[in-house]
């Protein structure tokens, strides 16, 4: 397993790569990574692509629990959009979940140009 986390040249875009199999304590981990980098910062467009992993399970109460309460108890997404390239399917309803708490847009793409166009707000 493999987490690849990536600032743009201009410093608006914050991309994680997920590779390998992932369950919820490496999104724990990705996102407390995350709020490190980003706490202090104005990013408010993030790319999570899961083109290159593999769930080690199906998302259980556990993981959505813990995945969720990470993302509300972050304070650099607010007011982000938070585009999910290629997430698993049962990924999706438990960040959508914590958008809605923690005031951040996300949207789900199969394509990576659609997703970062999105991201600037030029779709």
């Amino acid at each position: 397993m493999t987490i690849l986390l990536r600032l743009s040249d201009d410093a608006t875009l914050f991309e994680v790569c997920y590779i390998g199999e992932i369950d919820h304590r490496v999104r724990v981990r990705a996102i407390h990574e995350m709020q490190h980098r980003l706490r202090d910062g104005w990013v408010k467009q993030l790319l999570i692509d899961f083109t290159r992993s593999q769930p080690t399970s199906p998302v259980d109460d556990e993981h959505a629990d813990a995945v969720r309460e990470a993302w509300m108890s972050s304070t650099f997404p607010r007011g982000a959009r938070i585009a999910l390239l290629n997430p698993p399917d049962d990924y999706e309803d438990p960040m959508q979940q914590a958008g809605a708490a923690g005031h951040f847009v996300i949207r789900r793409f199969h394509d990576r140009a659609t997703a970062l166009a999105w991201l600037k707000g030029t779709l």
